[in-house]
């Protein structure tokens, strides 16, 4: 069994979920692989839920609106009158104070709407199907907006899910971002988090989690500061981890940590015609990754803490005629970051630097 993740991102008209519903069918369903289905909020909804809960109440109409159409695009009478629903109850739920229990009941509606939407779509395209409360599965601690996810209660509802999935014969599907502490609280993972319950799910059953994007995986830089980025082709747990804390790809930091800890899984990142990234426990030598933020310059990759590789990288700033302020690395994680003396020359120099360092220096 392994683990598809739908981000918001391949979510932004009613028509996307029969395509995606189509393109699981086609790519595991009929070699009798039977998936779980993380799903993401429609592009765009949950930053809307989140004015909502601070009063933007016009926005929740807007919400309304967007899965309402997904209902037409899917003739369901059913998940039309389920949409209103939820709607409603998240209506009379922000009547009261919005606290931080009361948010993640809100901000997590789209993803909640997802699931039911993506369930209809699948048994439309002929896929067995059924829903799983993302509360029920899921527990965390009680930190309502950035919840941790207890591994070991999780694992044993997953086990249990497994059961009843190979049982029906059916594939799960259960939202991203949410879960619930042990007093049955709703609580939400953080930002970007529905990878953060993929790669727990595939890391506890130890089998594989497919990131499904609108772009070919993690690229090597940003490619609007440099045309010539290519997906990263294999990334460690650890390069993975610093590229999330760098805010590469929107990745949630957290969704690397339980690879780290099981070691027993892959990610494969992309769009549904191309798998560009693969995130393993194999570590190969050489510059991963070069992205910027304000004037500083970061280098991901396995060898590039090291002396020899400071020492390469000196050279190769000194042919390009590019001065830095300082050069600053940490043995322990592969990781180095050089800072730009004016920042706006950072984009400059990071562009100036990428074919240098993905050919000679590596």
């Amino acid at each position: 069994m392994i683990v598809v993740k739908v981000g918001g991102s391949v979510l932004k008209k009613p028509e996307d979920f029969l395509y995606t519903a189509r393109r699981i069918r086609e790519k595991w369903v009929e070699l009798n692989e039977i998936p779980i289905i993380v799903v993401s909020a429609m592009k765009g909804v949950t930053d809307e839920l989140i004015s909502a809960s601070l009063g933007s109440m016009e926005l929740l109409e807007s919400v309304e609106q967007r899965y309402m159409e997904v209902a037409d695009e899917l003739g369901s009478r059913k998940l039309a009158d389920r949409v209103r629903n939820e709607i409603n109850r998240v209506r009379e739920a922000l009547k009261k104070p919005c606290n931080g229990i009361l948010r993640s009941y809100v901000v997590s509606l789209g993803e909640r709407l997802s699931r039911i939407a993506m369930t209809q779509a699948l048994e439309a395209e002929g896929v067995r199907a059924f829903e799983v409360d993302a509360t029920d599965v899921i527990v965390t601690n009680s930190v309502p907006d950035d919840a941790i996810i207890e591994y070991n209660i999780t694992a044993r509802k997953l086990l249990e899910l497994i059961d009843l999935s190979t049982r029906l014969k059916a594939a799960p599907v259960i939202e991203g971002f949410v879960g619930a502490d042990l007093n049955g609280l709703v609580t939400t993972l953080g930002r970007g988090s529905s990878d953060y319950t993929a790669t727990t799910i595939a890391s506890i059953l130890g089998t594989t989690a497919y990131l499904v994007t609108e772009v070919p995986g993690i690229m090597t830089a940003d490619p609007a500061v440099v045309p010539s980025a290519r997906p990263v082709e294999i990334l460690s747990y650890e390069e993975a981890h610093e590229a999330a804390c760098l805010g590469v790809k929107g990745m949630n930091p957290k969704a690397i940590e339980p690879l780290m800890m099981f070691n027993s899984s892959s990610v494969i990142i992309g769009t549904w015609d191309f798998w560009g990234t693969k995130i393993t426990s194999r570590k190969v030598k050489g510059p991963k990754i070069l992205c910027h933020k304000g004037s500083a310059i970061s280098i991901v990759g396995h060898g590039v803490n090291s002396h020899e590789f400071a020492l390469k990288l000196l050279r190769s700033l000194e042919k390009l005629s590019i001065k830095v302020a300082s050069m600053e690395f940490n043995e322990l994680k592969p990781l180095l970051k050089l800072s730009a003396k004016l920042e706006e020359e950072t984009k400059e120099i990071l562009a100036r630097l990428y074919d240098k360092l993905f050919s000679e220096v590596s």
